[in-house]
């Protein structure tokens, strides 16, 4: 594929990825201190169904909307899964709070510390959405800032923000929509600068 930007040719493979050493995005990317977004999938951990990641659908020029609506589209995917402790596989096959958030921050390329594999043998679920909390690579904003494609944090809890006071997130029996005041807001947190 020709980058206009970089003024060269680069390697695809057979997915239209760029492959190897050439870079995962150009054009709009977050800040230097937080998530980078990528059209590159993130890296594999473990073994079987828990190794499950969600490939990028972001493209190699993509832009921060791009982002915001592939980041959201894809936790929707998950909509009338199966509520899962600890788990965070494909649509249909299971998910937790932080598990939601985790594969829809991999389908836009970002590469975090938490994965599917780890997160199913960590001693309770809610391990990483307290550990997203106090991620320094997540802004946080004032809960009146709140826009789309935010993270929605409650005390041992995570969700993602729709608009219109609206949330989707994995909570028992399922993955629903749900109105961001059911609980008391902890905080807001931005992915996308």
């Amino acid at each position: 594929v020709y980058i206009p930007h970089w003024g060269k040719w680069c390697w695809t493979g057979a997915d239209g990825k760029l492959q190897g050493n050439t870079p995962g995005k150009i054009g709009w990317q977050n800040p230097a201190a937080f998530y980078q977004v990528s059209s590159k999938n993130v890296n594999k951990v473990g073994q079987g169904m828990f190794s499950y990641i969600q490939p990028s659908r972001l493209s190699v020029d993509g832009s921060r909307e791009d982002a915001i609506n592939i980041f959201v589209n894809t936790a929707l995917s998950y909509l009338g899964s199966p509520y899962r402790w600890d788990y965070a596989l494909w649509p249909g096959g299971g998910s937790d709070c932080a598990g939601l958030v985790i594969s829809s921050m991999e389908s836009v390329g970002m590469q975090t510390p938490y994965n599917a594999y780890d997160h199913r043998f960590q001693a309770w679920q809610d391990h990483d959405a307290n550990n997203m909390w106090n991620d320094p690579r997540i802004m946080k904003v004032a809960v009146a800032d709140r826009r789309r494609g935010d993270l929605v944090f409650y005390p041992g809890h995570v969700a993602i923000y729709l608009g219109n006071d609206t949330i989707i997130n994995a909570y028992p029996p399922h993955v629903e929509y749900d109105s961001i005041w059911r609980w008391s807001v902890r905080g807001i947190g931005r992915l996308f600068i």
